[in-house]
């Protein structure tokens, strides 16, 4: 920006750095005007400067109106901070042995009485195509559980405490919520042939630690994805829930009425720890 002082037409030019980069005033004959004039002229560059420097702190009322918006909308417009689709995942169930864990289903009568046969639940459901496509083409929903931390508040705990505030202390993190899945019921029953036993064949041999090949826990993958500008599906998120077992099968109530809902089945998993990714 250029400022001129004076009116004579010899001119040079004295070079004022600033946060907005270089300003160039014109001095003629060498001289500077009076002192009100250098006044206004220091009132004009703070101005220039002040027009080029963001307001970050305490912006002004009209400043917050008149420019949020399209702030806001420049900014959702990064991939970083699109919007997700809540509808856009996938489970993925990695048994740490498949094989064991069906032959163990499979000879569920062993452990309870007789009558229970679902080898062709199981086998059927457990297919690759079923569950390692995709993920599991029976899950329908996913709850994820919170974090949490304990907390009790250390200070006067009998009488009066007067006007004093007991202070907050941690007592440790909180044991983890169960992970709650609902699937898709089918002619074939993946609950039924695969995860009720499942949860039986736990409930006989416990959660003490065993060898890759004869473990009966999984990993479960819930695998969160997002566009991206050529409309293509990308990995933006993936939680992984380690050393899982179903601990939980809701009931099942049936009736006579119509319903235009699918039939589903709420299974709980307990889980060892877990861990998050980021994807994109």
């Amino acid at each position: 920006e250029n400022l001129s002082i004076g009116s004579s037409a010899s001119n040079s030019v004295l070079q004022i750095p600033s946060n907005a980069g270089t300003i160039n005033i014109r001095l003629q004959n060498q001289t500077l005007a009076s002192a009100s004039s250098q006044s206004a002229l220091a009132g004009r560059v703070d101005a220039a400067n002040d027009a080029r420097i963001p307001q970050s702190n305490n912006p002004p009322a009209a400043t917050i109106t008149q420019g949020h918006i399209p702030y806001f909308t420049r900014m959702l417009s990064r991939w970083a901070f699109n919007v997700p689709m809540k509808y856009s995942w996938v489970v993925v169930i990695s048994a740490h042995s498949k094989d064991n864990i069906l032959r163990r289903i499979s000879a569920i009568s062993n452990l309870e009485h007789d009558g229970w046969d679902v080898k062709k639940s199981a086998q059927t459901t457990l297919q690759s195509d079923a569950q390692d496509i995709i993920g599991c083409i029976f899950a329908q929903s996913v709850s994820k559980p919170g974090e949490n931390i304990m907390i009790e508040h250390a200070g006067v705990t009998t009488g009066s405490n007067r006007g004093f505030i007991n202070a907050p202390i941690i007592n440790g993190r909180a044991n983890f919520n169960e992970l709650g899945i609902s699937f898709l019921e089918t002619n074939r029953s993946f609950v039924d042939g695969v995860l009720r036993p499942w949860s039986i064949v736990v409930a006989h041999d416990g959660l003490i630690a065993r060898s890759r090949d004869t473990s009966i826990k999984a990993d479960i993958q819930v695998i969160e994805l997002a566009r991206t500008g050529t409309a293509q599906n990308v990995v933006r998120k993936i939680t992984t829930y380690y050393d899982c077992v179903p601990m939980g099968i809701n009931s099942d109530d049936l009736d006579y009425s119509t319903s235009s809902d699918y039939p589903k089945m709420q299974v709980r998993f307990a889980f060892n720890r877990y861990s998050i990714k980021d994807g994109g």
